[in-house]
């Protein structure tokens, strides 16, 4: 009895971690496709913000430098050029749409990271992310009004 007692505890506890495993695999898996996904979003919102793109960025990116639009969009952090964001926000439908993916999608990715980090470590990483410096770029341009919820704020 009492090895089938010692056999069923260490049944459960290879299950408990083979689960927790898991998680993390699906967590990785998920932060994998978001990430790509807000990249994505990038590579439209530059197109929209007439971002010149040349044929080495096509070339870089095609080589798998992913993050080089979203590098671009970074080079909008002076005064002017977040005025233009605001502007473009305001006016452009297409381009208000590419942003609220943008921060639906990576509010998305706080939230599980939250899930799975007490410490808040994984938030700092992605906020300190390319993409999450084009999220904490975004938020400012847009005005209180337009922030869903106003989320981007209680989160920084």
């Amino acid at each position: 009895m009492r090895s089938a007692s010692n056999e069923a505890n260490a049944l459960l506890e290879a299950l408990q971690g083979r689960k927790a495993e898991t998680g993390i695999q699906d967590f990785v898996n998920q932060a994998s496709f978001i990430s790509e996904s807000l990249q994505s979003i990038t590579i439209d919102m530059s197109r929209l913000m007439e971002t010149q793109i040349t044929e080495d960025d096509w070339r870089r990116f095609n080589k798998g430098e992913q993050g080089i639009f979203v590098r671009k969009m970074l080079g909008f952090r002076e005064k002017a050029k977040l005025v233009s964001i605001r502007d473009k926000y305001q006016v452009d439908g297409e381009f208000r749409d590419y942003v609220t993916r943008y921060f639906s999608e990576f509010e998305v990715l706080l939230d599980e990271s939250k899930k799975r980090d007490q410490e808040g470590l994984l938030k700092s990483i992605f906020l300190s992310s390319d993409v999450g410096k084009v999220y904490m770029l975004l938020g400012p341009c847009l005005g209180p009004g337009n922030r869903r919820s106003g989320r981007l704020i209680s989160r920084l």
